[in-house]
């Protein structure tokens, strides 16, 4: 086992989408991923990313898991490798185990989502946050995701990226979300694609 497995062995369970990972424009689940245009219902995995600034979605996207992992190879080896080195030194995996462990067999996701996975800052008081999960079909996976990540916990991710992975993810929101360069200038409010 690795990774949550040998935290916790149980996971992943599967849950009904929550609300939080609907999309706007269908006022429901998501249907399409942005990049190759499956159909999420018969895509294998999938992840969906919401950014919010105070309780409004701002930026939201689904993108099948193979469409993930060619965004993920534009990343920098170096950008991967700080990030990683950031999560190992900054995330309490355990703590967070010991908290949701209790709350397995429940549907309800908010309290995976109620405290950013880096800082422990409440939802309720972050200005901008993500919301973070994978699915399955019309479930949600419910193991170490879904997480919620504050503002602050976002730019101290984005001081982790290289000039070169940072300059890919301007172009991935600019390309997508037709979103001008004063939006790529707040990292607490670009999506990471994790």
């Amino acid at each position: 086992m690795t990774g949550i497995d040998k935290h916790w062995p149980l996971f992943p369970r599967l849950v009904p989408i929550p609300k939080i990972f609907h999309c706007l424009e269908h006022d429901g689940p998501f249907r399409n991923c942005l990049q190759c245009g499956i159909d999420l219902l018969h895509a294998d995995r999938y992840l969906i990313e919401r950014v919010f600034k105070g309780r409004e979605p701002i930026v939201e996207y689904a993108m099948c898991s193979s469409c993930v992992e060619d965004a993920s190879a534009e990343l920098s080896a170096e950008s991967l490798e700080n990030v990683r080195k950031y999560f190992l030194e900054n995330v309490e995996l355990q703590s967070r185990v010991d908290r949701l462990r209790p709350l397995a067999e429940q549907d309800d996701v908010s309290p995976w989502l109620s405290e950013c996975l880096f800082t422990g800052l409440a939802a309720d008081d972050c200005q901008e946050r993500q919301v973070c999960g994978w699915f399955e079909g019309d479930r949600l996976r419910l193991d170490f995701a879904p997480f919620m990540l504050s503002g602050k916990a976002i730019e101290a991710i984005s001081e982790q990226l290289s000039e070169q992975t940072r300059g890919w993810m301007e172009d991935f929101v600019g390309n997508n979300f037709g979103l001008p360069s004063e939006f790529c200038d707040d990292p607490s409010l670009m999506p990471l694609l994790i």
